[in-house]
């Protein structure tokens, strides 16, 4: 059994609707280090992960990036959201091979 992992940052009780692929779009920017680039890998507009992100921190009522003229730095709910989406998005996957 898995052991619940502790965060300093909560987050709020009151969670909308995620969706896989705005979780999937969230690691994408970290992985790529941009939103361009992520949705260049993805094989999308910049434009539609740009708006995938803002409507999950929209459904989660926070910010998951610091955003600058420089880039993107994930905030501590981001931090936190990150390790999450990688094992609910790896669990997706495995679900998918199995079926």
């Amino acid at each position: 059994m898995m052991r619940p992992l502790t965060y300093e940052h909560k987050f709020p009780s009151s969670v909308g609707s995620m969706e896989l692929g705005q979780l999937k779009h969230f690691l994408a920017v970290i992985d790529a280090g941009s939103v361009g680039d992520a949705a260049r890998d993805l094989g999308m507009s910049q434009g539609a992960m740009s708006n995938s992100i803002r409507a999950l921190e929209k459904s989660l009522n926070t910010s998951l990036f610091e955003r600058s003229p420089r880039g993107m730095r994930l905030t501590p709910t981001g931090k936190a959201l990150e390790v999450r989406a990688r094992i609910i998005a790896a669990e997706a996957d495995v679900a998918a091979d199995e079926i």
